[in-house]
């Protein structure tokens, strides 16, 4: 395996209700695949049940106060903000 991918059925800016593909592929020496399979196998020993690709150790769907805090301990330079790194991030920051 040299990546993975999966599917968003929809998203706000979709005009056409075709939803995307995403695809996660290996770059160089670094191999997401299994790093996500990691994330994959704690997430369902959270809940098998929830839907959802992203939930916290809660199980719940993180928000971007949730998103940002993780996001300045591992960068602090605020030139990267969340909306850029977070589906839905603009609509959340003009929400919040």
């Amino acid at each position: 395996d040299d990546g993975y991918g999966f599917d968003l059925p929809y998203h706000k800016a979709d005009r056409f209700f075709e939803g995307n593909k995403i695809r996660i592929i290996r770059r160089g020496d670094f191999n997401p695949a299994p790093v996500f399979r990691r994330y994959i196998v704690s997430r369902d020993k959270i809940s098998r049940l929830n839907p959802f690709l992203w939930v916290t150790a809660k199980n719940e769907i993180p928000t971007r106060t949730w998103f940002m805090k993780r996001l300045r301990r591992l960068e602090p330079d605020e030139q990267f903000a969340g909306q850029s790194m977070r589906a839905g991030g603009a609509t959340a920051m003009a929400e919040d």
